[in-house]
């Protein structure tokens, strides 16, 4: 799920944009769909999100958590070590009005910023294989990408 459009916060945002999390685009039915397809599948199958928002990243994390997906901790035979995970950035900026909005509440639900153990500070895909919204945040922009890869339990 690459670069899913957030949802309103707090009524504001484009109006095209899902009013709240229950209309967004990997719903709990998505989840169990992945994980029963992948859970079939005869090679390891992985399912790949990925977000410059880090609500919606922690948002579609936890979901497929619940739903039966684990961090993967490896990937096309390569075991991931502390290098691959991405660092926490403390001194992050918020630079937009929605970026400030999720700041502040993330700050008051004591939520942090993705980091750490499964969440990946570079792609697992080669560069042919990155959408051009990754290549552009990630790359030209240099902007936060939050990813993870998760595989069923």
């Amino acid at each position: 799920v690459n670069f899913p459009s957030p949802y309103k916060v707090e009524g504001g945002g484009n109006s095209q944009l899902p009013e709240s999390m229950g209309d967004f685009l990997l719903t709990p039915e998505v989840a169990r769909a992945a994980h029963r397809i992948l859970s079939r599948s005869q090679k390891p199958g992985y399912l790949y999100l990925q977000s410059n928002c880090a609500d919606v990243a922690m948002f579609m994390r936890d979901l497929c958590q619940k739903e039966g997906f684990q961090v993967a901790e490896s990937f096309e035979g390569r075991k991931f070590g502390l290098e691959d995970w991405l660092p926490a950035n403390d001194s992050a900026v918020p630079e937009t009005e929605r970026d400030k909005r999720v700041a502040a509440k993330m700050r008051s639900t004591r939520w942090t910023q993705p980091s750490g153990f499964g969440w990946l500070a570079q792609s697992p895909l080669p560069l042919h294989g990155r959408t051009e919204t990754e290549v552009h945040q990630a790359l030209v922009t240099k902007r936060p990408v939050y990813r993870t890869l998760l595989q069923p339990a």
